[in-house]
């Protein structure tokens, strides 16, 4: 007797836990890019805390659908991280633009999570106004537009004629520093990096954003192409939530200042 009560305890406390496993929800693998103000550390103490608008919506989401979502391998360069979501070693990425490649090896959910602006700026005493491309060509020889190496920004001003492009740096904060040397006339890059850039390394009295846009296009949520649908599904109205309260737009604000 005392043995088949045994068994029968061992059994319901078998059940108990294998349900208690299946309630708790899935864990979720991601990666963190180096890109202020997106993903960035803090150096505050000995323990430096991830910050920046996409842990923001990483922690809108896991509030609002109970999942959880971790990072072990922290900070790894972009083309990595995105092999390792095309493989699946990590399940998502938070903050990236869709293309036709990308379109291909991974899932991106439908909702934008935020608008990305090209813009430009120039050294505040620099009088200097364009309205296009147009008004940078007439500007030539001075005209040396900076900008990142190998980077959506310089695939953009590469594919217009009679630009004067210069991409060797592989930094904003170089750029920037290019530009109050007078080794160009322009600085270009997205809102996002740029704004960020100016305001992190307390540029906003030297430097002057022009009231243009060169192109507007979004970051997305990105997915391993083995993801559960339903994982994809719950994350998706999730951030369809997030958008409609607002709390996406406030997000933003917090990290990108609008300067037009």
């Amino acid at each position: 007797m005392r043995h088949f009560l045994s068994i029968v305890l061992c059994t319901a406390l078998l059940l108990c836990s294998t349900a208690l496993c299946l309630a708790k929800p899935p864990e979720l693998i991601t990666a963190y890019q180096e890109s202020y103000p997106k993903y960035y550390q803090t150096k505050n103490g000995v323990n430096p805390e991830i910050q920046g608008l996409c842990i923001d919506i990483l922690h809108a989401i896991e509030e609002t659908t109970g999942l959880h979502i971790r990072a072990p391998y922290g900070f790894i360069p972009f083309k990595r991280l995105q092999s390792q979501l095309a493989d699946g070693q990590i399940d998502l990425f938070i903050g990236m633009a869709k293309n036709k490649a990308r379109l291909k090896k991974y899932i991106f959910i439908d909702t934008p999570l935020y608008e990305v602006n090209h813009i430009i700026a120039t050294r505040r005493d620099d009088n200097v106004n364009v309205r296009n491309f147009d008004d940078i060509r007439k500007l030539a020889p001075d005209n040396i537009i900076l900008t990142n190496y190998s980077t959506a920004t310089e695939r953009l001003l590469k594919a217009q004629e009679g630009l004067n492009v210069d991409s060797e740096a592989t930094s904003i904060a170089a750029n920037l520093k290019k530009l109050l040397y007078g080794r160009g006339r322009f600085i270009c890059f997205h809102d996002l990096g740029l704004l960020g850039a100016i305001e992190r390394h307390d540029y906003v009295e030297k430097v002057r954003v022009l009231p243009l846009i060169l192109k507007t296009y979004y970051h997305y949520i990105a997915f391993a192409p083995n993801t559960p649908e339903s994982v994809i599904r719950q994350i998706g109205l999730a951030v369809q939530k997030l958008k409609a309260s607002g709390e996406l737009a406030k997000i933003r604000a917090k990290y990108i200042h609008s300067v037009f």
